[in-house]
Parts: structure tokens; C-alpha cells; sequence
């Protein structure tokens, strides 16, 4: 497919260059696939809510098979600690990721932007291996309230493979420095005993937009809005999620249902 011109300012060209490059090789490493780019509106503000890996890059691969296939440029919300940490807020903000918190979110739906979000942030993204294609949103529902409070179209967006990339391992050390630092630094291995993510097959599935539901000014009633629209945000994802993992050969497809529950 031929490149489109980049969407970044002129003193970051080279850099866009570089990283479409890159997600050109990782896609190919990993076989790549998209399905429902199709559902993702042309124009005007949506929310893209994906699971989130430790890996994380899958997220990057879907933004530039957006970009290619409709021209849209993703603008993903990142953690708090990439922004306190020198040269990686420099990286985040020359490639658009922006600091994720509700006023931030706001004002790019509002100017009608595609932004992304991972609702269960690192603390998903560092779970064992034994809790694989788990999404731990149940005390996630700021996406939702972002969504109603800026009415904007929502698309989820699974890729449960990405959790095959490494294999993490369960240990209070890990679990200890999140909770107290926010830091996460889990026990992994790719290929063999390496840091080389595993060369799985990647597939994205999209679901079709749907809409939030408006505010009535009734609190109680709000509250109630709320929780049936983050309850159906969450077996939707888990929906979506057994359609990645069924419909595209996935190599542990046959044993999704054989997968420890999901903790709520």
C-alpha cells in the first residue's frame, strides 16, 4: 500500500518516517491482520477502547492501518508516568500520544478526534500469563463516562494474541512496586529465555460503533445509565475477544474456553 503523507508536524517527518517503517516490519513479523477498519466513522470524534498488553505496540500496528486505509490519525491516551519520565514524554508527545486524563479526552473528542484508549492501563497490561486474554475494566468506567459526557461513538478494539507476545510470571515483587509506584516491572521471557517478543499472529477485530446513552441531570437514574453502559462495554469486549481468539485460527483458539474466568 502506498504511504500516506505524514500527519506530523515538519520537524517529526523523519521520525513518523522511521516508525511506519517499523510497524511495516513488526506487521510483518507478526502477520497481521485488521478486521472491521470499515466500522471506524471517516470523520468526527470516536473512541477506540482496546485491550491492553504488556507489549502495547499492537495498539501502534491498528493506528497505522487506520491511518493507511482511511487517512485518520489516532491520538491514544497514555499513563500518567510516561509524561514524568524525561525522553519518553518527549517520544510520546512528537507521536501524539497525549496524557490521559478526563479534560485532556474531552477536548480531543470534542475537536472531533479518533482517540485511544486502554481502560485497563498497566495494571491489566502486568497480569501472569495464567490470567491471559483477561480485561480487568470492572472499576474501569472513566471510558464510559468520557464517552457519554462527549457523546461520542465507541469502538472496541481486541487483540487477546497480544498477550502471547511474552510470557509474564506471578510474584509479589511485580504486584508490590505497581501498587506502591506505579511502576510496572514484571518477570517475563519471550523466544526461549529472551526479551524477544514471540512471533505470534496479531489480529485486531473491530466492533461497529454504537452510541452512548445521554445524561438525564437525575443522579440516581445517571448512576444506573452508567453502570448498564460499562456492563455492556464489558461483554461486548469479552464477545469480541472470543471472535479474535475463534474466527482467525489464533494459536490457542481451541482453548479458549478452557481459560481460567474472568475475575470481576
Amino acid at each position: 500500500m502506498r504511504r500516506r503523507p505524514s500527519p506530523f508536524a515538519p520537524e517529526h517527518d523523519r521520525l513518523y518516517s522511521l516508525l511506519h517503517s517499523a510497524a511495516e516490519t513488526i506487521g510483518k513479523y507478526h502477520a497481521y491482520r485488521a478486521f472491521g477498519i470499515e466500522r471506524v466513522p471517516t470523520e468526527g470524534p470516536c473512541l477506540l477502547v482496546f485491550n491492553h498488553s504488556f507489549a502495547t505496540y499492537d495498539m501502534f500496528l491498528l493506528a497505522a492501518e487506520i491511518f493507511q486505509t482511511t487517512g485518520r490519525v489516532m491520538r491514544p491516551l497514555g499513563d500518567r508516568l510516561i509524561f514524568k519520565t524525561p525522553g519518553v514524554k518527549d517520544f510520546a508527545n512528537a507521536i501524539g500520544v497525549v496524557e490521559g486524563n478526563m479534560e485532556n479526552a474531552i477536548e480531543l473528542l470534542r475537536d472531533g478526534n479518533l482517540v485511544a484508549v486502554a481502560p485497563g492501563g498497566m495494571f491489566e497490561a502486568i497480569r501472569s500469563s495464567e490470567e491471559r486474554y483477561e480485561i480487568r475494566w470492572d472499576q474501569r468506567k472513566g471510558f464510559c463516562r468520557l464517552a457519554m459526557d462527549a457523546q461520542s461513538p465507541v469502538v472496541l478494539a481486541a487483540c487477546p494474541a497480544a498477550d502471547d507476545l511474552y510470557t509474564l510470571y506471578s510474584n509479589p515483587f511485580t504486584e508490590a512496586l505497581y501498587h506502591k509506584f506505579r511502576v510496572p516491572l514484571p518477570m517475563l521471557r519471550g523466544v526461549g529465555m529472551s526479551f524477544l517478543p514471540r512471533p505470534v499472529q496479531l489480529t485486531h477485530e473491530l466492533s461497529g460503533p454504537f452510541i452512548p446513552p445521554e445524561w438525564t441531570q437525575d443522579k440516581a437514574e445517571d448512576e444506573a445509565l452508567l453502570m448498564r453502559f460499562h456492563n455492556t462495554c464489558i461483554q461486548e469486549m469479552e464477545e469480541l475477544m472470543r471472535m479474535a481468539a475463534s474466527h482467525h485460527h489464533l494459536p490457542y483458539s481451541d482453548n479458549w474456553e478452557n481459560r481460567p474466568s474472568t475475575k470481576r
